[in-house]
């Protein structure tokens, strides 16, 4: 039995004893990645892995092992892309730097002198 109301072709109402909606699955909670205790569903990590930093730190270390060659080859691409630009950089800095780095060398000269003939 359908009517028409307004161009649609509807039920006006459902049959007794089903549901206007079916039941929606949910997603069960997620496990941390580091530890592996209950996080919520959007959460990938609980908030001990996430904030702490000797984790953070392992965990920076291992994708750089997992990433190590790509990334060597990224830098190297990029020094030999860049080389005149690397090189007037270093130019500018020893020019805006020069008195400084100068008297830092000869501070170094001597105190070595002065190891040397002790």
């Amino acid at each position: 039995m359908e009517h028409v109301w307004g161009g649609r072709v509807s039920a006006p109402f459902l049959p007794r004893g089903t549901w206007a909606h079916p039941r929606v699955p949910r997603r069960v909670a997620r496990q941390c990645a580091g530890c592996g205790d209950l996080v919520p569903r959007r959460r990938t990590w609980c908030v001990t892995c996430a904030t702490d930093p000797e984790r953070i730190a392992a965990r920076r270390h291992a994708w750089y092992l997992r990433h190590r060659e790509a990334e060597i080859a990224r830098t190297r691409a990029y020094a030999v892309s860049h080389r005149a630009e690397r090189a007037a950089w270093g130019r500018a800095y020893y020019a805006r730097h020069r008195a400084q780095l100068i008297a830092k060398s000869r501070a170094t000269y001597a105190r070595k002198r002065e190891q040397r003939a002790a």
